[in-house]
């Protein structure tokens, strides 16, 4: 079976994850899909460290440029900052205020049995809650795709 990322697409993507890429950027940058790369990282562990590898070596880059300039006058610790907070928003960036999944479905849950109380008719009750449960889902998958696609 060929590989499904020659060794020069493999070297161009760790080479945008060297500089604080996204696997989204490096797969855009040689014309595949995240998930092709994760396919491959999945089936060469040699290639999964090199990822690995290349994303550690920018965060602590990042990380040794914040404490270099720490109390110096300057503007490259804030550069590198920035750079953390967008790489790895769940560890540097503040947390935005976010309803957990599970409320938001309970939510969704009571506020269709309180349209359903309303609705006498049996076949538009049904129809109204797989219609509302079909937008809820797909919203659900898109702010799912989302976040991975960091």
């Amino acid at each position: 079976m060929k590989p499904s990322l020659d060794p020069e697409k493999r070297g161009k993507i760790i080479g945008v994850l060297t500089v604080g890429g996204t696997f989204a950027l490096a797969a855009q940058h040689v014309g595949c899909s995240r998930a092709t790369i994760f396919r491959a990282a999945r089936l060469d562990p040699n290639f999964r460290k090199q990822l690995d590898a290349a994303m550690a070596s920018t965060e602590i880059e990042f990380l040794e440029t914040i404490k270099h300039h720490a109390g110096k006058q300057t503007m490259s610790w804030q550069a590198a900052k920035w750079a953390l907070q967008h790489m790895n928003p769940d560890r540097f960036a503040r947390k935005a205020f976010t309803i957990p999944l599970d409320d938001v479905k309970d939510l969704i849950s009571q506020v269709l049995d309180a349209i359903a109380s309303d609705i006498t008719d049996y076949k538009t009750r049904v129809s109204v809650r797989r219609h509302v449960r079909a937008l809820v889902d797909v919203t659900i998958r898109k702010a799912k795709e989302r976040a991975r696609g960091r």
